[in-house]
């Protein structure tokens, strides 16, 4: 992130409005209920933004080989000859060394998998590049990839980049792929979506039928994706909400859950296709089917709720379940929820503890059902032993009883409210690392409520809990950017980026001012 320098006069000019709005940020956040946050798809999914994750997902789908490759070395034994894995290594560097490119290949695969042979980077590069210099396009791609990411040899994105075009130009499918990935993130070459959707297209098309490497088939899924999100939002083509559903759809069947996902979105909410619930509800099952923990949640919720489906409190509590095991911090505050109010066995030590994880897991919302009184009961303490349990733990450095014990002097529970002793405990929650006591910590220095006021530092700490994940902190930082505090240069481009950050994160608010700053 660029230095921080505010444009005080700006300041000046935009304080009121922006406080205004960054007070509400927090309001709105703190005094949602349970219902409010997470009925239907209250939290944003990229539905007009590309969603350029998914090219780090592929070089996840298409990268290491390390863990995929005992089985493929024993398969290479010659059994009649009783051959260790040091006899096919010794066979295949013969082999290489007599010029053939395929061996020269498995060599490094062995080097690099550390299956039959040492684990060594170095060799292994040496070995991709001699394959790929005999012209084996697979030698090229596995170059290109250890050049990407400095595994074995100085990482030099650019060099990578044409290893990966030259496996493209031989037919490999993981280079194809991988160039263009590379096209659509400017990742070692300028960010090209128009070259790289024809050969997309091609390559979706040709290997959806032909690939039977699993790896392969589902990066095809993820790349039909993007090609949705492309023509939803008109990047590198004329913008056509038929074709990102027939893209979508491909890729969901495919197995791409993101793909589901968005589209049960559009049908939802009727974002260029008409709201459809049975759409919905379709493609929301197929998600979860496909294992999206966000659907998971989402569509458990409704089945708990019995929204637009029949009441099924079981099953639903069991997807939401599901979509918390696999670390997903909305379901999570479900989880906590269902313990607060006893659909699971109530226990406010287990709600405590669920919502905690949903925090620790990306959903910040939800300290603010972690209530002093919830921990006061899950302790099952007197209100004056729990402010006494947390001021010494805040005393003895624990920044979470930091963080309570600044609540309760900023919200006046259990102590006398003060303001003043709230700053003191944010800032040392914050100094500690703390995500959401930076950003609370920034918000009463921006807005001087607790009688010290330090616009630049309290921009500081807020840039600091957004770069951390903290949601309301991020749509700070889109306001203050929107407001001109940092200059005119690109101000409207850098507040998009952080409400959209904000949005995906879940910030109640941060879509409708999306919306705002499009049509504007």
């Amino acid at each position: 992130m660029a230095s921080m320098r505010v444009n005080t006069a700006q300041f000046e000019l935009n304080q009121a409005r922006m406080m205004q709005n960054m007070q509400k940020s927090w309001a709105q956040n703190s005094a949602a209920s349970r219902q409010d946050m997470s009925g239907g798809y209250q939290r944003s999914y990229s539905s007009s933004m590309p969603a350029y994750n998914a090219v780090g997902q592929l070089s996840n789908t298409l990268g290491s080989i390390r863990d995929r490759m005992n089985k493929p070395v024993s398969a290479m034994r010659i059994q009649e000859k009783a051959e260790t894995d040091a006899d096919v290594l010794k066979r295949f560097t013969e082999a290489a060394n007599g010029g053939n490119h395929v061996s020269a290949v498995w060599v490094g695969k062995m080097y690099y998998s550390g299956y039959g042979a040492a684990r060594d980077d170095a060799k292994a590069a040496q070995w991709f590049k001699r394959a790929a210099e005999m012209g084996n396009p697979d030698g090229a791609y596995h170059y290109g990839y250890m050049r990407m990411y400095g595994h074995g040899v100085a990482a030099d994105p650019a060099d990578a980049v044409g290893w990966y075009q030259r496996a493209a130009e031989g037919g490999s499918a993981r280079g194809e792929l991988s160039y263009a990935s590379a096209l659509i993130a400017g990742n070692g070459i300028a960010r090209n979506e128009t070259l790289a959707v024809p050969m997309m297209k091609s390559l979706v098309a040709r290997n959806m039928q032909l690939s039977s490497d699993p790896d392969i088939r589902e990066a095809q899924a993820l790349m039909a994706g993007l090609l949705g999100d492309f023509y939803r939002s008109g990047t590198g083509v004329s913008k056509d909400i038929n074709e990102a559903v027939r893209w979508y759809s491909l890729a969901a069947e495919r197995g791409d859950r993101f793909a589901a996902r968005d589209l049960a979105k559009m049908y939802y909410q009727g974002d260029g296709v008409g709201k459809d619930l049975k759409q919905f509800l379709a493609w929301t099952a197929k998600a979860a089917e496909l294992g999206h923990p966000e659907a998971q949640a989402n569509l458990g919720l409704m089945l708990v709720q019995g929204k637009d489906l029949p009441k099924d409190v079981s099953t639903g509590i069991k997807l939401v379940q599901t979509a918390a095991n696999q670390g997903d911090g909305f379901a999570w505050s479900l989880v906590g929820g269902f313990h607060q109010d006893g659909l699971l066995p109530k226990s406010p030590a287990q709600a405590a503890q669920a919502y905690q994880q949903a925090v620790t897991k990306g959903y910040p919302e939800a300290r603010f059902f972690l209530t002093p009184a919830l921990l006061r009961t899950a302790l099952i303490e007197p209100e004056a032993s729990a402010v006494a349990k947390d001021q010494q733990d805040a005393q003895a450095g624990h920044a979470l009883a930091m963080l309570r014990l600044a609540d309760r002097y900023a919200d006046g529970i259990g102590v006398a409210e003060d303001l003043a002793q709230a700053l003191l405990w944010y800032g040392k929650a914050a100094d500690r690392g703390n995500a959401v006591a930076q950003g609370m910590y920034g918000l009463l220095l921006i807005t001087g409520q607790a009688g010290v006021k330090d616009v630049k530092k309290g921009i500081t700490q807020n840039e600091r809990a957004a770069a951390a994940g903290d949601a309301g902190a991020m749509f700070n930082m889109g306001e203050l950017y929107a407001n001109g505090f940092f200059g005119a240069d690109n101000a409207k481009a850098h507040a998009t980026e952080w409400f959209q950050k904000a949005w995906k994160a879940g910030h109640a608010g941060a879509e409708q001012v999306l919306a705002s700053l499009t049509a504007n």
